[in-house]
Protein backbone atom coordinates (compact mmCIF):
# COMPACT_ATOMS: atom_id res chain seq x y z
CA UNK A 1 0.00 0.00 0.00
CA UNK A 2 1.43 3.38 -0.91
CA UNK A 3 1.78 5.52 2.06
CA UNK A 4 -0.97 8.14 0.68
CA UNK A 5 -3.05 5.57 1.57
CA UNK A 6 -2.64 5.67 5.20
CA UNK A 7 -4.11 7.98 7.31
CA UNK A 8 -2.07 10.59 8.42
CA UNK A 9 -0.33 11.47 4.97
CA UNK A 10 -4.13 11.64 3.76
CA UNK A 11 -4.93 14.20 6.64
CA UNK A 12 -1.63 16.21 6.35
CA UNK A 13 -2.57 16.05 2.12
CA UNK A 14 -6.33 17.67 3.09
CA UNK A 15 -4.85 20.27 5.19
CA UNK A 16 -2.22 21.39 2.61
CA UNK A 17 -5.01 21.10 -0.23
CA UNK A 18 -7.41 23.13 2.34
CA UNK A 19 -4.41 25.62 2.40
CA UNK A 20 -4.59 25.97 -0.95
CA UNK A 21 -8.46 26.21 -1.60
CA UNK A 22 -7.83 29.22 0.97
CA UNK A 23 -5.14 30.77 -0.94
CA UNK A 24 -7.64 30.64 -3.82
CA UNK A 25 -11.13 31.21 -2.59
CA UNK A 26 -9.94 32.74 0.48
CA UNK A 27 -11.20 36.36 -0.43
CA UNK A 28 -14.17 34.92 -1.10
CA UNK A 29 -15.46 34.01 2.81
CA UNK A 30 -16.94 37.86 3.12
CA UNK A 31 -18.90 38.10 0.31
CA UNK A 32 -22.77 37.43 1.32
CA UNK A 33 -25.19 35.50 -0.72
CA UNK A 34 -24.85 34.90 -4.35
CA UNK A 35 -27.63 33.66 -6.90
CA UNK A 36 -29.10 30.53 -6.61
CA UNK A 37 -27.87 31.43 -2.55
CA UNK A 38 -30.71 34.49 -2.07
CA UNK A 39 -33.55 31.39 -2.71
CA UNK A 40 -31.96 27.95 -1.52
CA UNK A 41 -30.13 29.08 1.25
CA UNK A 42 -30.69 32.35 3.07
CA UNK A 43 -34.70 32.22 1.17
CA UNK A 44 -35.29 29.54 3.59
CA UNK A 45 -37.05 30.04 6.91
CA UNK A 46 -36.01 26.46 7.64
CA UNK A 47 -32.71 25.87 7.37
CA UNK A 48 -32.09 28.75 9.40
CA UNK A 49 -33.23 27.14 12.50
CA UNK A 50 -30.45 24.45 12.87
CA UNK A 51 -33.39 22.12 14.79
CA UNK A 52 -34.55 21.07 11.53
CA UNK A 53 -31.45 19.05 11.59
CA UNK A 54 -32.81 16.07 13.61
CA UNK A 55 -35.63 16.48 11.04
CA UNK A 56 -33.72 16.07 7.64
CA UNK A 57 -32.04 12.56 9.55
CA UNK A 58 -34.85 11.37 11.01
CA UNK A 59 -36.01 8.26 8.86
CA UNK A 60 -38.88 9.29 8.87
CA UNK A 61 -37.87 11.85 6.05
CA UNK A 62 -37.25 9.01 4.19
CA UNK A 63 -41.29 8.63 3.32
CA UNK A 64 -42.47 12.31 4.33
CA UNK A 65 -41.26 15.05 1.87
CA UNK A 66 -39.39 18.22 3.64
CA UNK A 67 -40.80 21.38 3.38
CA UNK A 68 -38.43 22.60 1.86
CA UNK A 69 -36.52 23.39 -1.66
CA UNK A 70 -33.79 20.55 -2.31
CA UNK A 71 -35.40 18.05 -0.41
CA UNK A 72 -34.04 15.12 -2.31
CA UNK A 73 -30.65 16.26 -1.38
CA UNK A 74 -30.78 16.00 2.41
CA UNK A 75 -27.20 15.13 2.50
CA UNK A 76 -26.82 18.74 1.32
CA UNK A 77 -29.57 20.19 4.17
CA UNK A 78 -27.60 18.44 6.92
CA UNK A 79 -24.36 20.51 6.09
CA UNK A 80 -26.06 23.94 5.65
CA UNK A 81 -27.84 22.79 8.86
CA UNK A 82 -24.82 21.85 10.53
CA UNK A 83 -22.58 24.68 9.97
CA UNK A 84 -26.02 26.89 11.21
CA UNK A 85 -26.04 24.79 14.26
CA UNK A 86 -22.32 25.33 15.04
CA UNK A 87 -21.78 28.56 13.46
CA UNK A 88 -24.71 30.60 13.48
CA UNK A 89 -25.79 32.42 10.50
CA UNK A 90 -22.38 33.67 9.02
CA UNK A 91 -22.39 33.39 5.52
CA UNK A 92 -18.43 33.08 5.85
CA UNK A 93 -18.92 29.96 8.02
CA UNK A 94 -21.07 28.79 5.05
CA UNK A 95 -18.31 29.23 2.41
CA UNK A 96 -15.73 28.09 4.61
CA UNK A 97 -17.14 24.81 5.20
CA UNK A 98 -17.48 24.40 1.11
CA UNK A 99 -13.34 24.84 0.64
CA UNK A 100 -13.27 22.31 3.40
CA UNK A 101 -15.59 19.97 1.40
CA UNK A 102 -13.53 20.29 -1.66
CA UNK A 103 -10.13 19.85 0.12
CA UNK A 104 -11.46 16.62 1.56
CA UNK A 105 -12.91 15.30 -2.42
CA UNK A 106 -8.96 16.16 -3.47
CA UNK A 107 -7.48 14.39 -1.10
CA UNK A 108 -9.76 11.26 -1.38
CA UNK A 109 -9.07 11.46 -5.06
CA UNK A 110 -5.16 11.34 -4.50
CA UNK A 111 -6.22 8.38 -1.66
CA UNK A 112 -8.38 6.71 -4.77
CA UNK A 113 -5.59 7.05 -7.03
CA UNK A 114 -2.97 5.38 -4.40
CA UNK A 115 -5.00 2.56 -3.76
CA UNK A 116 -5.39 1.96 -7.14
CA UNK A 117 -1.77 1.18 -8.08
CA UNK A 118 -0.25 5.58 -8.84
CA UNK A 119 3.15 6.59 -6.96
CA UNK A 120 2.77 9.38 -4.52
CA UNK A 121 3.50 11.74 -7.06
CA UNK A 122 1.34 10.67 -9.24
CA UNK A 123 -1.68 10.90 -6.70
CA UNK A 124 -1.06 14.26 -5.18
CA UNK A 125 -0.72 15.84 -8.68
CA UNK A 126 -4.75 14.60 -9.05
CA UNK A 127 -5.28 15.92 -5.92
CA UNK A 128 -3.64 19.30 -6.60
CA UNK A 129 -4.77 19.61 -10.38
CA UNK A 130 -8.28 18.76 -9.18
CA UNK A 131 -7.91 21.68 -6.06
CA UNK A 132 -6.76 24.70 -8.66
CA UNK A 133 -9.34 23.21 -11.68
CA UNK A 134 -10.65 26.52 -12.42
CA UNK A 135 -14.67 24.79 -13.92
CA UNK A 136 -14.55 24.48 -9.87
CA UNK A 137 -15.47 27.86 -8.82
CA UNK A 138 -19.24 27.86 -8.89
CA UNK A 139 -18.94 24.64 -6.74
CA UNK A 140 -17.03 26.32 -4.05
CA UNK A 141 -18.08 29.88 -4.39
CA UNK A 142 -22.09 29.38 -4.33
CA UNK A 143 -23.31 27.11 -1.33
CA UNK A 144 -25.80 26.00 -3.14
CA UNK A 145 -23.92 23.78 -5.34
CA UNK A 146 -22.24 22.18 -2.26
CA UNK A 147 -24.44 19.22 -3.29
CA UNK A 148 -21.52 18.25 -5.83
CA UNK A 149 -18.97 18.95 -3.13
CA UNK A 150 -21.37 16.23 -0.70
CA UNK A 151 -21.72 14.24 -3.93
CA UNK A 152 -18.18 13.90 -4.91
CA UNK A 153 -16.87 13.51 -1.42
CA UNK A 154 -19.21 10.51 -0.81
CA UNK A 155 -18.10 8.77 -4.44
CA UNK A 156 -15.07 8.74 -4.18
CA UNK A 157 -15.25 6.95 -0.92
CA UNK A 158 -17.27 4.46 -2.27
CA UNK A 159 -14.66 3.76 -4.64
CA UNK A 160 -11.78 3.62 -2.63
CA UNK A 161 -13.95 0.97 0.04
CA UNK A 162 -14.73 -0.84 -3.24
CA UNK A 163 -11.70 -1.19 -4.69
CA UNK A 164 -10.29 -2.37 -1.19
CA UNK A 165 -13.33 -5.00 -0.84
CA UNK A 166 -11.69 -6.52 -4.03
CA UNK A 167 -8.68 -7.80 -2.44
CA UNK A 168 -8.99 -7.56 1.13
CA UNK A 169 -9.88 -9.34 4.15
CA UNK A 170 -13.35 -8.54 5.32
CA UNK A 171 -14.47 -7.83 1.66
CA UNK A 172 -18.31 -7.85 2.07
CA UNK A 173 -17.90 -5.22 5.19
CA UNK A 174 -15.81 -3.05 2.68
CA UNK A 175 -17.85 -3.82 -0.06
CA UNK A 176 -21.30 -2.88 2.79
CA UNK A 177 -19.41 0.35 3.87
CA UNK A 178 -19.12 1.20 -0.14
CA UNK A 179 -22.92 0.58 -0.45
CA UNK A 180 -23.27 2.83 2.23
CA UNK A 181 -21.28 5.24 0.66
CA UNK A 182 -22.68 5.42 -2.37
CA UNK A 183 -25.75 6.30 -0.68
CA UNK A 184 -25.19 9.02 0.84
CA UNK A 185 -23.77 10.13 -2.30
CA UNK A 186 -26.92 10.23 -3.93
CA UNK A 187 -28.73 11.98 -1.25
CA UNK A 188 -26.32 14.69 -1.65
CA UNK A 189 -26.75 15.38 -5.44
CA UNK A 190 -28.57 12.82 -8.44
CA UNK A 191 -25.50 13.14 -10.43
CA UNK A 192 -23.75 10.37 -8.57
CA UNK A 193 -26.17 7.75 -10.24
CA UNK A 194 -23.24 7.05 -12.82
CA UNK A 195 -21.22 5.72 -10.03
CA UNK A 196 -22.17 1.78 -10.89
CA UNK A 197 -20.55 2.17 -14.62
CA UNK A 198 -16.93 2.70 -12.22
CA UNK A 199 -17.62 -0.30 -10.22
CA UNK A 200 -16.33 -2.58 -12.92
CA UNK A 201 -13.72 -0.23 -14.34
CA UNK A 202 -12.32 -0.10 -11.03
CA UNK A 203 -12.23 -3.97 -10.43
CA UNK A 204 -10.29 -3.92 -13.71
CA UNK A 205 -7.79 -1.74 -12.57
CA UNK A 206 -7.37 -3.94 -9.83
CA UNK A 207 -7.09 -6.90 -11.11
CA UNK A 208 -9.95 -8.28 -9.56
CA UNK A 209 -12.51 -10.66 -11.60
CA UNK A 210 -15.68 -10.26 -11.13
CA UNK A 211 -17.20 -13.25 -9.39
CA UNK A 212 -20.59 -14.50 -7.70
CA UNK A 213 -19.68 -12.39 -5.05
CA UNK A 214 -18.96 -9.20 -7.09
CA UNK A 215 -22.09 -10.08 -9.38
CA UNK A 216 -24.27 -9.30 -6.25
CA UNK A 217 -22.19 -6.37 -5.08
CA UNK A 218 -23.32 -4.33 -8.73
CA UNK A 219 -26.50 -6.15 -8.62
CA UNK A 220 -26.90 -4.03 -4.71
CA UNK A 221 -25.52 -0.85 -5.76
CA UNK A 222 -28.18 -1.14 -9.12
CA UNK A 223 -30.99 -2.01 -6.49
CA UNK A 224 -30.16 1.01 -4.37
CA UNK A 225 -30.06 3.58 -7.68
CA UNK A 226 -33.68 2.19 -8.00
CA UNK A 227 -34.53 2.93 -4.64
CA UNK A 228 -33.10 6.11 -4.63
CA UNK A 229 -34.99 7.23 -7.89
CA UNK A 230 -38.39 6.00 -6.13
CA UNK A 231 -37.20 8.22 -3.25
CA UNK A 232 -36.32 11.15 -5.58
CA UNK A 233 -39.20 11.27 -8.18
CA UNK A 234 -41.44 13.14 -5.62
CA UNK A 235 -39.42 15.64 -4.35
CA UNK A 236 -37.86 17.17 -7.25
CA UNK A 237 -38.24 17.94 -10.89
CA UNK A 238 -40.16 20.75 -12.85
CA UNK A 239 -42.64 21.92 -14.98
CA UNK A 240 -42.25 24.53 -18.01
CA UNK A 241 -44.18 25.76 -20.55
CA UNK A 242 -43.63 23.15 -22.92
CA UNK A 243 -43.94 20.60 -20.83
CA UNK A 244 -42.22 18.96 -17.79
CA UNK A 245 -38.69 16.35 -17.19
CA UNK A 246 -39.51 12.75 -17.08
CA UNK A 247 -39.65 12.39 -13.11
CA UNK A 248 -42.95 14.76 -12.86
CA UNK A 249 -44.39 13.08 -15.89
CA UNK A 250 -43.89 9.70 -14.20
CA UNK A 251 -45.30 10.70 -10.64
CA UNK A 252 -47.85 12.49 -12.84
CA UNK A 253 -49.04 9.09 -14.19
CA UNK A 254 -48.70 6.66 -11.61
CA UNK A 255 -49.14 8.56 -7.93
CA UNK A 256 -49.66 5.52 -6.65
CA UNK A 257 -46.30 4.61 -6.79
CA UNK A 258 -45.12 7.47 -5.58
CA UNK A 259 -47.32 7.61 -2.02
CA UNK A 260 -45.46 5.38 0.24
CA UNK A 261 -42.53 7.89 0.27
CA UNK A 262 -44.51 11.15 -0.57
CA UNK A 263 -46.98 10.88 3.15
CA UNK A 264 -47.93 14.81 4.17
CA UNK A 265 -47.86 15.68 7.87
CA UNK A 266 -49.97 17.98 9.19
CA UNK A 267 -46.76 18.99 11.10
CA UNK A 268 -45.25 20.91 7.95
CA UNK A 269 -48.07 23.24 7.37
CA UNK A 270 -46.54 26.15 8.02
CA UNK A 271 -44.10 25.64 5.40
CA UNK A 272 -46.59 25.13 2.85
CA UNK A 273 -45.76 25.96 -0.62
CA UNK A 274 -42.13 25.36 -0.52
CA UNK A 275 -41.78 22.11 -1.31
CA UNK A 276 -41.38 21.85 -5.09
CA UNK A 277 -39.67 24.54 -7.35
CA UNK A 278 -40.85 24.83 -10.92
CA UNK A 279 -38.97 26.63 -13.60
CA UNK A 280 -40.32 29.33 -15.56
CA UNK A 281 -38.43 28.48 -19.02
CA UNK A 282 -35.60 26.96 -20.38
CA UNK A 283 -32.94 29.70 -21.12
CA UNK A 284 -31.79 29.44 -24.73
CA UNK A 285 -31.62 31.91 -27.39
CA UNK A 286 -35.23 30.32 -29.46
CA UNK A 287 -37.75 28.33 -29.31
CA UNK A 288 -36.52 25.73 -31.61
CA UNK A 289 -35.19 23.48 -28.87
CA UNK A 290 -38.38 22.22 -28.24
CA UNK A 291 -38.30 20.62 -30.95
CA UNK A 292 -36.94 17.00 -30.75
CA UNK A 293 -34.61 16.73 -33.28
CA UNK A 294 -32.99 20.13 -32.77
CA UNK A 295 -32.69 19.37 -29.07
CA UNK A 296 -31.05 16.15 -29.44
CA UNK A 297 -28.43 18.11 -31.78
CA UNK A 298 -28.12 20.98 -29.68
CA UNK A 299 -27.08 18.34 -26.81
CA UNK A 300 -24.67 16.65 -28.70
CA UNK A 301 -23.00 19.63 -29.03
CA UNK A 302 -22.99 21.14 -25.59
CA UNK A 303 -21.24 17.85 -24.30
CA UNK A 304 -18.85 19.48 -26.66
CA UNK A 305 -18.26 22.51 -25.29
CA UNK A 306 -18.16 20.33 -21.91
CA UNK A 307 -14.89 18.98 -23.44
CA UNK A 308 -13.46 22.01 -24.28
CA UNK A 309 -14.33 23.36 -20.66
CA UNK A 310 -13.01 20.23 -18.86
CA UNK A 311 -9.43 20.79 -21.01
CA UNK A 312 -9.01 24.53 -21.33
CA UNK A 313 -11.17 26.25 -18.88
CA UNK A 314 -11.10 29.76 -20.20
CA UNK A 315 -13.21 31.26 -20.52
CA UNK A 316 -16.35 30.29 -18.34
CA UNK A 317 -19.31 31.16 -17.84
CA UNK A 318 -21.94 31.04 -14.47
CA UNK A 319 -24.59 31.08 -16.81
CA UNK A 320 -25.43 29.51 -20.86
CA UNK A 321 -27.39 30.04 -23.29
CA UNK A 322 -27.11 27.02 -25.66
CA UNK A 323 -27.38 28.10 -29.79
CA UNK A 324 -29.88 25.85 -31.28
CA UNK A 325 -28.13 23.41 -33.72
CA UNK A 326 -31.01 23.56 -36.37
CA UNK A 327 -29.60 21.21 -38.39
CA UNK A 328 -26.74 18.30 -38.98
CA UNK A 329 -25.23 20.76 -41.21
CA UNK A 330 -24.16 22.37 -38.14
CA UNK A 331 -20.06 21.34 -37.33
CA UNK A 332 -20.66 22.00 -33.39
CA UNK A 333 -22.23 18.35 -33.03
CA UNK A 334 -20.15 16.44 -35.35
CA UNK A 335 -17.02 18.29 -33.42
CA UNK A 336 -18.46 17.01 -30.19
CA UNK A 337 -19.05 12.97 -31.65
CA UNK A 338 -15.84 13.34 -32.99
CA UNK A 339 -14.34 14.85 -29.53
CA UNK A 340 -15.73 12.33 -26.98
CA UNK A 341 -15.11 9.39 -29.52
CA UNK A 342 -11.18 10.21 -29.45
CA UNK A 343 -11.29 10.25 -25.22
CA UNK A 344 -12.98 6.79 -25.76
CA UNK A 345 -10.35 5.58 -28.47
CA UNK A 346 -7.31 6.60 -25.73
CA UNK A 347 -9.10 5.04 -23.08
CA UNK A 348 -8.92 1.56 -24.84
CA UNK A 349 -5.64 2.01 -26.27
CA UNK A 350 -4.20 3.01 -22.93
CA UNK A 351 -6.38 0.36 -20.43
CA UNK A 352 -2.97 -2.02 -20.77
CA UNK A 353 -0.27 0.27 -20.26
CA UNK A 354 -1.70 3.14 -18.25
CA UNK A 355 -4.92 1.40 -16.66
CA UNK A 356 -5.33 4.68 -14.72
CA UNK A 357 -5.02 7.17 -17.44
CA UNK A 358 -7.27 5.08 -19.43
CA UNK A 359 -9.99 4.48 -16.27
CA UNK A 360 -9.65 8.69 -16.09
CA UNK A 361 -10.73 8.82 -19.49
CA UNK A 362 -13.49 6.68 -19.27
CA UNK A 363 -14.97 8.23 -16.45
CA UNK A 364 -14.57 11.86 -17.69
CA UNK A 365 -17.32 10.43 -20.44
CA UNK A 366 -19.19 8.09 -17.43
CA UNK A 367 -19.72 11.31 -15.28
CA UNK A 368 -22.17 13.06 -17.95
CA UNK A 369 -24.25 10.33 -18.34
CA UNK A 370 -26.53 11.97 -15.78
CA UNK A 371 -26.28 15.25 -17.01
CA UNK A 372 -26.05 14.71 -20.87
CA UNK A 373 -29.91 15.37 -21.45
CA UNK A 374 -30.96 12.18 -21.68
CA UNK A 375 -33.81 13.12 -19.28
CA UNK A 376 -34.32 17.08 -20.02
CA UNK A 377 -33.03 19.74 -17.55
CA UNK A 378 -34.21 22.93 -17.26
CA UNK A 379 -30.10 24.05 -17.63
CA UNK A 380 -28.83 21.82 -20.29
CA UNK A 381 -25.07 23.20 -19.35
CA UNK A 382 -23.24 24.78 -16.62
CA UNK A 383 -19.94 24.30 -15.22
CA UNK A 384 -20.92 22.77 -11.78
CA UNK A 385 -22.29 19.77 -13.85
CA UNK A 386 -18.72 18.64 -14.68
CA UNK A 387 -17.54 18.61 -11.43
CA UNK A 388 -17.11 14.91 -11.32
CA UNK A 389 -16.21 14.58 -15.01
CA UNK A 390 -12.98 16.71 -13.53
CA UNK A 391 -12.26 14.34 -11.30
CA UNK A 392 -11.63 11.48 -13.92
CA UNK A 393 -9.81 14.10 -16.18
CA UNK A 394 -7.34 14.79 -12.80
CA UNK A 395 -7.54 11.29 -12.16
CA UNK A 396 -5.96 10.86 -16.34
CA UNK A 397 -3.44 13.44 -16.32
CA UNK A 398 -2.01 13.02 -12.60
CA UNK A 399 -0.88 9.38 -13.66
CA UNK A 400 0.18 10.35 -17.03
CA UNK A 401 2.44 13.33 -15.79
CA UNK A 402 3.30 12.36 -12.15
CA UNK A 403 5.99 9.82 -14.32
CA UNK A 404 8.45 7.94 -12.09
CA UNK A 405 9.85 5.74 -14.97
CA UNK A 406 13.59 5.23 -15.08
CA UNK A 407 14.42 7.77 -17.93
CA UNK A 408 15.04 11.25 -16.07
CA UNK A 409 14.56 13.05 -19.63
CA UNK A 410 10.99 12.15 -19.44
CA UNK A 411 10.30 12.95 -15.57
CA UNK A 412 11.71 16.33 -16.16
CA UNK A 413 9.32 16.89 -19.54
CA UNK A 414 6.14 15.44 -17.36
CA UNK A 415 7.29 17.78 -14.39
CA UNK A 416 7.50 20.69 -15.93
CA UNK A 417 4.31 20.11 -17.95
CA UNK A 418 2.68 19.18 -14.48
CA UNK A 419 3.94 22.65 -13.11
CA UNK A 420 2.48 24.71 -16.05
CA UNK A 421 -0.67 23.58 -15.62
CA UNK A 422 -1.08 23.37 -12.25
CA UNK A 423 0.52 27.24 -12.05
CA UNK A 424 -2.28 28.09 -15.65
CA UNK A 425 -5.28 26.51 -14.13
CA UNK A 426 -4.49 27.91 -10.60
CA UNK A 427 -3.87 31.68 -11.98
CA UNK A 428 -7.18 31.36 -13.93
CA UNK A 429 -9.39 30.35 -10.96
CA UNK A 430 -7.54 32.70 -8.76
CA UNK A 431 -8.39 35.63 -11.65
CA UNK A 432 -12.06 34.42 -11.96
CA UNK A 433 -13.08 34.56 -8.36
CA UNK A 434 -13.99 38.06 -7.91
CA UNK A 435 -16.64 37.29 -10.69
CA UNK A 436 -18.38 35.59 -7.42
CA UNK A 437 -18.52 38.67 -5.41
CA UNK A 438 -22.13 39.39 -5.65
CA UNK A 439 -25.15 39.19 -8.40
CA UNK A 440 -24.09 42.46 -9.99
CA UNK A 441 -20.22 41.41 -10.99
CA UNK A 442 -21.46 37.90 -11.33
CA UNK A 443 -23.99 38.44 -14.38
CA UNK A 444 -21.59 41.41 -15.54
CA UNK A 445 -19.11 38.79 -16.49
CA UNK A 446 -21.29 36.59 -18.41
CA UNK A 447 -23.03 39.68 -20.13
CA UNK A 448 -19.91 40.64 -21.43
CA UNK A 449 -18.51 37.49 -22.55
CA UNK A 450 -22.34 36.41 -23.85
CA UNK A 451 -24.80 39.38 -24.38
CA UNK A 452 -27.37 36.46 -25.72
CA UNK A 453 -27.44 34.80 -22.33
CA UNK A 454 -31.09 36.06 -21.64
CA UNK A 455 -31.69 34.43 -18.00
CA UNK A 456 -28.03 36.36 -17.01
CA UNK A 457 -29.81 39.32 -18.81
CA UNK A 458 -33.06 39.17 -16.64
CA UNK A 459 -30.61 38.93 -13.47
CA UNK A 460 -28.19 41.73 -14.55
CA UNK A 461 -31.19 44.23 -14.79
CA UNK A 462 -32.09 42.97 -10.74
CA UNK A 463 -29.34 43.76 -9.52
CA UNK A 464 -28.88 46.68 -11.57
CA UNK A 465 -32.51 48.13 -10.45
CA UNK A 466 -31.54 46.96 -6.54
CA UNK A 467 -28.48 48.54 -6.68
CA UNK A 468 -30.25 52.40 -8.14
CA UNK A 469 -28.88 52.29 -11.46
CA UNK A 470 -32.72 51.74 -13.29
CA UNK A 471 -31.62 53.48 -16.30
CA UNK A 472 -29.28 50.56 -17.11
CA UNK A 473 -31.30 48.62 -15.70
CA UNK A 474 -34.19 48.76 -18.00
CA UNK A 475 -31.79 48.14 -20.81
CA UNK A 476 -31.17 44.95 -19.61
CA UNK A 477 -34.75 44.24 -19.07
CA UNK A 478 -35.77 44.84 -22.78
CA UNK A 479 -33.05 42.82 -23.85
CA UNK A 480 -33.81 39.96 -21.67
CA UNK A 481 -37.73 40.50 -23.44
CA UNK A 482 -36.47 40.46 -26.59
CA UNK A 483 -34.20 37.37 -26.49
CA UNK A 484 -36.83 35.36 -23.86
CA UNK A 485 -40.08 36.61 -25.08
CA UNK A 486 -42.13 33.78 -24.00
CA UNK A 487 -40.90 33.90 -20.33
CA UNK A 488 -43.45 35.05 -18.12
CA UNK A 489 -40.90 36.02 -15.41
CA UNK A 490 -39.47 38.19 -17.57
CA UNK A 491 -42.54 40.16 -18.93
CA UNK A 492 -43.83 40.32 -14.93
CA UNK A 493 -40.34 41.60 -13.51
CA UNK A 494 -40.27 44.12 -16.13
CA UNK A 495 -44.03 44.72 -15.76
CA UNK A 496 -43.12 45.11 -11.50
CA UNK A 497 -40.30 47.23 -13.16
CA UNK A 498 -42.42 49.95 -14.55
CA UNK A 499 -44.78 50.16 -12.09
CA UNK A 500 -41.95 51.59 -9.36
CA UNK A 501 -41.16 53.77 -12.12
CA UNK A 502 -39.00 52.54 -14.80
CA UNK A 503 -35.99 54.30 -15.09
CA UNK A 504 -36.95 57.61 -13.71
Amino acid sequence: MHATTRTAPALLLTLILAALALALYGRSMGWGPVWDDHFFVAGQSFLADPRHLLDVFDPRSLFEILPVRNAARPMWLGSVLFDRLAFGGSFAALRASSLLWHAAGAALLAVLAAELGAGPLAARLAAVLFMVHPLHIEAVTIVTFRADLLAFVFSILSLILHARAGHRENGLLWGTGSLLAFALALLSKESAAFLPLLFPLIDAVSGVTPNRRRWRMYAAFVILLVGYLWFRTPRSGYTISTGSDAFTDLRKRVPGLFAPVSRPNPRWSAFAGVVRTDSDEVSVRNRKLDEPMVRARTLIAVQGSALRRLLWPRPLQADYAPRPALSWSDPRPWAALAGWSLVLVAAWFLRRGRPLTALGLAWMTAALVPVSGLVWMANPTADRYLYFASGGLCLALGSLLGREGPDPRARRTAAALATVLVCVWGAWTALRVPDFRDDLSLFSSVVALDPEVPRARLNLALALADGGRREEAEGHFQAALRLWPQSARVRRLYAEFLAEGGAR
